[in-house]
């Protein structure tokens, strides 16, 4: 893996991103992504989390909440888009209750790459949700008091990686026609995304420097299934906390993990099964992260 494959494929990303400038004290965000929805078989990596997510989604919807989906929520790679939207109406109709108040907002991934094309959303999502664009990247202007406070680009995290960006094509065939029979047979719920450890590393890394090598700016990526809070993923403690990671909502206990920002504060999140209120694994207020981002 190359960085300047990844720099090129995030700078890409922004081109036509979603542009959206907000107030550091009124926002209210959570951010979930790598659901990886089936159609409720064995390989339907999401079935064992569908409960804990739509129990976190009223949670949000009630304390006013917008939400964040940034890819891969549908599992594309093994199935047609109708089948999963038929098995998960249920999960459907919660979001849609964040779009009818104007607070949702949809990423794509490499694992549901086909919402990057508009006549592909509206023949599947118009009737639930009218007018969703989905896009490949946000880039969120923090403001407080009126003035610039920083920027945090969201965007799923494959840009730039070999099979999952430049050979993607590849890697659904393999994973259509041969992951999935495997999955099915032996009931093996476990998601293609971030199973080389390595690779994951290098992932993180690329990200985090794409971010650290400009002025308060961050980063906010899913894709490898693993939870980071402001850079720990780096062996320097003093690095600049600019590269977060949402982890999944595809746990094979359940569990998911999301990152939330409210009242002035950036947290990394996990809900179990039976919660009925997010476990704040971590936090910081974002003004002191930005000062150290400079």
């Amino acid at each position: 893996m190359k960085y300047k494959a990844i720099r090129d494929g995030i700078n890409e990303s922004k081109k036509s991103c979603f542009q959206w400038v907000a107030d550091l004290e009124e926002l209210k965000l959570i951010v979930f992504s790598d659901h990886h929805r089936g159609k409720r078989d064995g390989a339907d990596d999401f079935l064992p989390c569908e409960q804990t997510y739509l129990r976190a989604l009223r949670y949000y919807l009630n304390k006013g909440y917008n939400l964040l989906l940034l890819g891969d929520v549908e599992e594309l790679w093994e199935n047609q888009a109708g089948e999963i939207q038929q098995s998960y109406n249920n999960v459907l109709l919660a979001e849609r209750e964040f779009h009818l108040r104007n607070r949702f907002f949809k990423v794509w991934g490499n694992h549901d790459d086909l919402w990057q094309f508009p006549d592909k959303v509206k023949a599947h999502f118009h009737q639930l949700f009218p007018g969703l664009k989905v896009f490949e990247s946000i880039d969120l202007q923090l403001q407080q008091n009126g003035e610039p406070l920083g920027k945090i680009l969201f965007l799923h995290g494959h840009q730039g990686t070999m099979m999952s960006s430049k050979y993607a094509g590849i890697s659904k065939f393999f994973v259509r026609f041969f992951w999935r029979p495997i999955q099915r047979i032996f009931n093996i719920p476990v998601s293609t995304a971030a199973k080389d450890k390595g690779l994951r590393y290098k992932t993180d890394h690329a990200m985090d420097y794409w971010a650290s090598i400009r002025d308060k700016q961050m980063i906010v990526c899913g894709h490898t299934h693993q939870y980071i809070f402001g850079s720990y993923v780096l062996d320097d403690l003093d690095s600049k906390p600019c590269y977060f990671n949402t982890g999944c909502c595809s746990y094979g206990n359940g569990n998911i993990s999301g990152l939330e920002i409210s009242n002035g504060k950036i947290r990394i999140i996990e809900w179990k099964p039976k919660d009925s209120e997010p476990y704040y694994v971590t936090k910081a207020p974002l003004e002191e992260l930005f000062q150290r981002c400079e």
